[in-house]
């Protein structure tokens, strides 16, 4: 189901200060990849289903509030994102300036999720069964949205530097300024998109923790 790492190549430029003999040519196109990876579905087995209502989910509950609900099943899911930027930097001795542009940008998503099944409930069961399905759809939605948002990761972090690839010419002694101010910037684009996956992927975890569904499980196993 996971994409293999997207290579978005970019548009070379170039970069020009106004009355200087120094003109930012930029090399070659920055690289850009951006990964989507699941660790292997852990389960635990070692909660009841008292401990486990008592914990709660992260969704809302399409009961009404004095609804008395147990809860046999629960995903936890983290999404870590990591980020490593590499730059190029032409350095003008003689001028005392130099340039500085991006080289290649890597991002990792790694999704680590726990499929946790109340004790209460043996292996072979019914209730076993059915509660291991409704979970392993949260974790399809998971992968399904990161695989989404590595895309579009990808695609804003490939508009934003395509406007400014490289910065200079500046003085020597501000280049380590300059490349901690590129990486802020990498980083902010990240987030924004960060932020925009979360909320996506509160609303298709609601879905699946829908009120049909949970009828759907209680009853399964009446008959």
């Amino acid at each position: 189901m996971f994409l293999e790492a997207l290579a978005i190549p970019l548009t070379a430029g170039l970069l020009t200060l106004a009355a200087d003999p120094v003109k930012c040519n930029l090399p070659q196109s920055p690289e850009i990849y951006v990964k989507p990876q699941a660790l292997p579905t852990k389960y635990n087995h070692r909660s009841t289903i008292k401990q486990l209502s008592e914990r709660g989910s992260s969704t809302i509950s399409p009961y009404p509030k004095h609804a008395i609900l147990q809860t046999g099943g629960i995903t936890a899911s983290q999404i870590e994102m990591q980020t490593g930027i590499q730059f190029q930097v032409q350095s003008y001795a003689a001028l005392g300036v130099g340039c500085v542009y991006y080289d290649r940008i890597d991002v990792t998503l790694q999704l680590d999720h726990t499929i946790y099944i109340a004790k209460d409930y043996p292996k072979r069961s019914c209730h076993y069964r059915e509660v291991l399905e409704h979970e392993k759809k949260h974790v399809k939605v998971d992968k399904e949205t990161l695989n989404k948002y590595s895309r579009k990761i990808g695609e804003a972090l490939r508009l934003s530097i395509n406007n400014a690839p490289g910065r200079g010419p500046y003085p020597l002694e501000r280049l380590d300024m300059i490349q901690r101010d590129m990486q802020e910037y990498v980083a902010s684009v990240v987030k924004t998109q960060q932020s925009l996956m979360e909320e996506e992927r509160f609303r298709a975890q609601q879905k699946v923790d829908s009120l049909e569904e949970y009828e759907r499980i209680r009853l399964a196993c009446e008959n």
